[in-house]
């Protein structure tokens, strides 16, 4: 580069710079869980009124906030909590003006001009405000489901995202991720078995291209674009759908922006308690039931409470508040599916039941397809091989691992009569269970009318255990416990600097493993591994691979098993899930400097995510046939 060329670089940094100074003169508020309030104070004759005092009153809380109009006459409340307010304006010559109950709701940019009229300060006109309440400062596009909304519109399952249809240009789409994979209990988004959810296309974007936040916080679990933490459902104030998002805050976002807004607790003690049940002895029984079989066993209760009021301690009564809720799930129901299991005789090593022909004189079966072979005598033929039948089917007891047909007993129930129509000779009613557990705790304290703070906790602990299929004695275990968390600062400089400093902390992981059910592992797998003197595939500090064989069903089949820390089971196999520990999702850290008349920093992001996974390596399977 030459130096003109230089020279002209700088020139045009200097002129950009410039152009943004001059842009930066059009005021913009940024705000993730708060709310603002603009407006002009005017007499009767449409002139401005400079210094005048306006007084910005929470209705729950009588918390205010003040400041001054300025020469131009208007005002600016920026990064409010969401609420009930009134505003009281007053001036020299004039009468005050008192702004009855309004709502200020999340992300919201109000604009409340006043009109006073001349007369004695001491006079107080009161008006309402919902004439006069417009919003013109933003160009979004966004929709407010109010708290009445989120209390009283039933919810199966309690989960708030049903009530995202509720906003124009929302549209519940069904694709893959809405199945979870197909596992019960969500897919690194906890959700209570059977409870309805939505995970929509906002104004044509994709679903998985929205963004969770509550409380301006982040609140995204990155696997499938949903929240990590579900908010319950009572501690919820209210929540904004956004979908024309051109705000610095809400940059890198294509589809819609759900912004979650938590309660925070008032002057009095507010609280609620719920249960939500279904069971089985309340449900008729079914009409095609045999007489001699009881209903299944059906179990299910959603129950929690909530609490919010002020600290009652001396000098704390009318500054801070806490708010804090609980919500529990419990589920139980049998998948009741019939299986086809080993009987005793084929335990043993007789499989003369699979030959329906006949055995000739050599005890070979007459339909070689039915026929099973010893594997140890497999010797290259030509271009193939050949192999010894076992005479009648009949595997001798010296090829059988005792120690791998406990396992087997282990995990399968006794064999009972075969039915064809089922192909069956057992029965799995081991049921689906989860147990969910979820806290939210909140508290806000204002030290005066230029600074307050809240910091808030969220967590969920979801453990979902499903039968596996054919295999009762092994359960699929899936955990997915979340974390939210996080606080909020806003400092006053002046009627048109303030700041907003917030921190959050997001972590969401999915853990699935199998286990065995009801069987001590300590006592069935050594002894499998042992008797055959099978060589060790690998040996780490914490692992150990062995590798057992067992002549069964007309195959020889190879079963890895894993033992890991605490003495937990699993075994690698098609059918069972890896081990995969996902780290947490990336921090947030947003400061935002909100000023008339000049422009918002917009939020910066700490990534700090990591990703582990460990697979379970399949079995190996050679047929014999």
């Amino acid at each position: 580069m030459t130096a003109l060329d230089r020279r002209d670089s700088r020139f045009f940094s200097l002129l950009l710079f410039g152009a943004v100074l001059t842009l930066a003169t059009t005021p913009l508020f940024a705000q993730l869980s708060t709310a603002s309030l603009n407006g002009v104070v005017r007499d009767s004759t449409g002139a401005v009124v400079p210094k005048a005092s306006v007084v910005l009153r929470n209705s729950d809380t009588a918390v205010e906030h003040t400041t001054v109009s300025n020469d131009s006459g208007a005002y600016a409340f920026l990064d409010v909590n969401p609420g009930r307010y009134t505003m009281r304006v007053s001036a020299s010559s004039f009468s005050t003006k008192q702004v009855n109950d309004f709502v200020l709701a999340v992300n919201q940019t109000a604009t409340i001009d006043i009109s006073l009229v001349a007369g004695a300060q001491t006079e107080v006109v009161s008006v309402e405000a919902q004439a006069e309440q417009l919003q013109v400062s933003s160009a979004e596009l966004g929709t407010v489901i109010a708290t009445k909304q989120v209390n009283d519109l039933p919810l199966n399952g309690r989960n708030f995202t049903q009530l995202l249809s509720l906003t124009p240009g929302v549209a519940p789409i069904s694709v893959g991720q809405n199945a979870m994979g197909g596992r019960t209990g969500g897919f690194a988004a906890p959700i209570a078995e059977g409870a309805a959810f939505s995970f929509p296309s906002i104004n044509g974007a994709t679903n998985r291209s929205n963004y969770f936040l509550t409380d301006g916080m982040n609140n995204f679990a990155a696997f499938l674009s949903t929240y990590a933490v579900p908010p319950i459902v009572d501690a919820i104030q209210e929540f904004k759908v956004v979908s024309h998002t051109d705000s610095s805050e809400f940059g890198s976002v294509l589809g819609g922006v759900v912004n979650v807004v938590t309660k925070s607790g008032t002057n009095h003690f507010h609280g609620s308690a719920w249960e939500y049940m279904r069971n089985s002895a309340f449900d008729s029984r079914p009409h095609f039931l045999p007489a001699s079989q009881r209903k299944a066993l059906f179990h299910q209760n959603q129950f929690g409470g909530a609490i919010g009021g002020p600290i009652p301690l001396h000098g704390m009564r009318n500054n801070t508040f806490f708010y804090f809720a609980y919500q529990g799930f419990r589920y139980s129901q049998p998948i009741g599916n019939n299986i086809l299991v080993p009987t005793a005789a084929q335990l043993s090593g007789d499989f003369g039941a699979l030959c329906t022909a006949g055995f000739n004189g050599s005890g070979v079966c007459n339909n070689l397809a039915q026929q099973i072979y010893n594997p140890f005598t497999t010797t290259p033929s030509g271009s193939t091989f050949t192999r010894q039948p076992f005479a009648g089917n009949i595997i001798p007891s010296n090829l059988i691992n005792p120690g791998l047909v406990g396992f087997i007993q282990a995990v399968y129930p006794q064999a009972g009569t075969y039915d064809p129509a089922t192909n069956s000779n057992a029965f799995n009613n081991d049921p689906n269970t989860q147990h969910q557990n979820e806290f939210n705790g909140r508290l806000d304290h204002t030290f005066s009318d230029k600074d307050s703070v809240w910091f808030r906790w969220s967590q969920i602990d979801s453990i979902t255990a499903t039968p596996n299929g054919d295999l009762p004695g092994l359960l699929k275990n899936d955990k997915i416990p979340g974390i939210n968390w996080g606080g909020n600062w806003v400092h006053v400089f002046s009627p048109t600097l303030q700041l907003q400093a917030l921190f959050s902390r997001t972590k969401v992981s999915d853990n699935a493993l199998t286990k065995m059910n009801g069987v001590d592992a300590d006592s069935v797998v050594p002894g499998a591994g042992s008797l055959l003197a099978l060589p060790v595939i690998s040996r780490e500090p914490r692992d150990a691979y062995f590798l057992l064989s067992v002549l069964l069903m007309g195959s020889l089949t190879a079963a890895r098993f894993s033992r890991i820390r605490r003495k937990r089971l699993i075994i690698g196999s098609g059918q069972l899930r890896s081990i995969s520990s996902r780290g947490p999702t990336p921090s947030r850290l947003a400061a935002t400097i909100s000023a008339a008349g000049s422009r918002a920093l917009s939020p910066m992001t700490v990534s700090d995510s990591q990703t582990r996974k460990r697979a379970i390596p399949r079995p190996a399977m050679a047929d014999l046939a």
